[in-house]
């Protein structure tokens, strides 16, 4: 479970974590469900938390080189 964490995933929490529970303290309910999602995307690893936006940068090489066969028709 503690296997590749990331910088993104540990402000996720750390901001989603504070954002809850400062909410619950001043009972502003919407941001405290905000507060949750955020730190549950670094939690899950869901989301751009979780390095799902990212473009990756690796080409894969086809290496189906099937040869295709035609026929001449007259």
């Amino acid at each position: 479970m503690l296997k590749n964490w990331t910088f993104t995933r540990v402000i996720y929490i750390l901001i989603g974590g504070y954002t809850a529970i400062s909410a619950v303290m001043e009972q502003d309910w919407l941001f405290a469900v905000i507060g949750l999602l955020f730190a549950g995307m670094g939690v899950f690893k869901v989301g751009c938390a979780g390095k799902s936006c990212q473009i990756s940068n690796t080409k894969t090489k086809n290496t189906n080189t099937n040869e295709i066969e035609y026929e001449e028709i007259k």
